[in-house]
């Protein structure tokens, strides 16, 4: 069985990994993603009645209301949630745990591996996001017709996947 960050914590030098191309790439995706988050919130927004469904089950249905203010607080949390995910990209060492011992040996290409997973999460988290603002909407403006439950299904299936393939290489790297 795969112990995920089974490792305890360590001091760990404050040392960059050097960004390459592809990381560069990632951040413009997220920074990207983040601005459609806003201009999406603020046409539904203005597009939304005063009252929408803010939860949706499992079935589909909404099952709690509230104003639509809740459109905007949603683009409010994402901007948290991806600036300090964006955050800890750029200070690897920072983070809590690592799934393997990092030493001398391993240090630059386990903090470059945790910087790219973490980049590669803040996309996905932004496509989550985007997804849940559309579900939302679908309530009221009837777009997409259950292809953003479809869609955040699949950027669920990705964030898992994405951790499994990150603690693989990880471990290949030890």
């Amino acid at each position: 069985m795969i112990k995920f960050f089974s490792v305890r914590r360590q001091k760990l030098p404050d040392v960059r990994a050097p960004r390459v191309y592809g990381d560069k790439i990632l951040e413009a995706m997220a920074v990207l993603l983040l601005l459609g988050i806003w201009v999406v919130a603020f046409i539904l927004y203005n597009k939304a009645p005063d009252v929408i469904p803010t939860h949706i089950n499992v079935y589909g249905k909404a099952d709690r209301i509230g104003s639509k203010n809740t459109l905007l607080a949603l683009a409010g949390i994402a901007t948290f949630v991806m600036a300090l995910t964006g955050y800890r990209s750029f200070f690897p060492s920072r983070m809590s745990r690592f799934p393997v011992q990092i030493t001398e040996q391993n240090m630059l290409i386990q903090y470059a591996l945790i910087a790219r997973y973490l980049r590669v999460l803040n996309v996905l988290v932004g496509m989550l996001f985007v997804a849940m603002l559309f579900n939302l909407s679908n309530f009221f403006l009837s777009i997409g017709d259950g292809i953003f439950e479809i869609l955040m299904v699949i950027i669920v299936a990705l964030l898992l996947l994405s951790a499994v393939i990150y603690n693989i290489l990880a471990r290949r790297y030890r």
